[in-house]
This record gives structure tokens, C-alpha cells and sequence, in this order.
């Protein structure tokens, strides 16, 4: 959750990303596992799966593609 705090995400709360894994887990996007924790019960970690990396990679092509898009748009009105 520092993370993520770190990363601007500051009203999200534990509950919104338990559910996303738990989707995400799901649908084979990623995959958890139980580790030893020297601080008590095991910790659950995630990973991305191959397919996640997929879907990831997908993603950050049609990401690209509308931020291009919407940039050109925004340079337009700065040129009037």
C-alpha cells in the first residue's frame, strides 16, 4: 500500500486492491503464492503470468496509441 501511495494512489483503500487481485487472480492475469514471513503468519505475493504480460503489453500499445491521439488534439488548440 506504500507503494502505491508513493505512486499518487492515496484513496484507495486495502478492500478496492484486495478485490482487483482477487479478479485479476481470476482470470489467470496473475498469480499468487504463500511465503514464510519472519514478522508472523505466511504473505501472500502476486506475479504476473505469462498471459498477464500479454494483455499487459496490449494494453500499453493501445495506451500509446490514444496519448498520441489526445496529444495531437491538445497541440492543435495550443497552435490557435
Amino acid at each position: 500500500m506504500e507503494k502505491l501511495k508513493s505512486y499518487g494512489f492515496t484513496d484507495i483503500s486495502e478492500g478496492t486492491i484486495y478485490q482487483l487481485l482477487v479478479r485479476l487472480e481470476k482470470k489467470k492475469i496473475i498469480s499468487s503464492k504463500f511465503r514464510p514471513s519472519p514478522l508472523g503468519p505466511n504473505q501472500k505475493y502476486y506475479s504476473i503470468t505469462a498471459d498477464g504480460l500479454d494483455m499487459l503489453h496490449s494494453f500499453e500499445d493501445y495506451w500509446n496509441s490514444i496519448s498520441e491521439t489526445v496529444n495531437k488534439i491538445l497541440d492543435l488548440g495550443v497552435e490557435k
